[in-house]
């Protein structure tokens, strides 16, 4: 091959390198941006660990879902001065064949002080405490803690009521020497009894007792 053509095919050469090296830029070019679009379309995941099993509700003891449900109870109609803490107590006495047949129970109590405003709770229902004598001495009122008693007891009736709770015992029913209502309501297989004892003579108390009972 002369030389003339040797010089010939040389731009030749270098062209079609040139061309080739163009080309490949393209389409290594084209292709990224194939990809990029395609990593922007795919849905984003979040992992999670794997093997973590879900989380359970832990189930309640009887003691614990007597002491939720206490709590939940309406407070009293009228005032007080202090409110212990729910707390388990002894299965009640009061009619006692309502637990035969019990697998299982779980009581737990609350009270209420009001004997230090005992003239307010009794105004909060309606009723006069105190009357004062000739000579300026309070006693009180003759009928004052009857009529207190039945305003209570209708009051607890009706918050109990709507509350969801169905009443057992009548007006003037007693355990103890003190009056009493006895409730009772159904609740996710098991029974509630609610026992009010109130002692409104003496304004020393008025106390919840729940009662739950598996069978």
């Amino acid at each position: 091959m002369s030389v003339r053509q040797q010089q010939g095919i040389a731009p030749i050469v270098l062209i079609i390198i040139i061309c080739f090296g163009f080309f490949s830029f393209l389409l290594f070019k084209n292709y990224s941006k194939f990809n990029l679009n395609i990593w922007k379309q795919a849905p984003s995941q979040t992992s999670s660990p794997s093997g973590t099993p879900a989380a359970t509700q832990q189930k309640l003891s009887l003691k614990e879902l007597c002491i939720a449900e206490i709590n939940s109870v309406p407070k009293l109609p009228f005032r007080y001065q202090s409110e212990d803490k729910a707390t388990g107590t002894l299965r009640p006495t009061f009619k006692k064949e309502r637990f035969e047949g019990a697998k299982n129970t779980a009581s737990c109590y609350i009270g209420f002080m009001f004997n230090r405003v005992i003239e307010q709770a009794y105004a909060d229902m309606g009723i006069q405490y105190y009357e004062k004598g000739l000579n300026g001495t309070k006693f009180i009122k003759p009928g004052a803690p009857e009529a207190f008693e039945k305003a209570v007891d209708n009051a607890f009736d009706a918050s109990l009521k709507k509350a969801g709770w169905n009443r057992i015992t009548q007006y003037g029913e007693k355990s103890k020497l003190l009056p009493v209502i006895l409730l009772s309501k159904q609740k996710d297989g098991k029974e509630y009894f609610l026992e009010v004892t109130h002692s409104g003579y003496s304004g020393v108390a008025t106390s919840y007792i729940i009662t739950v009972v598996e069978k």
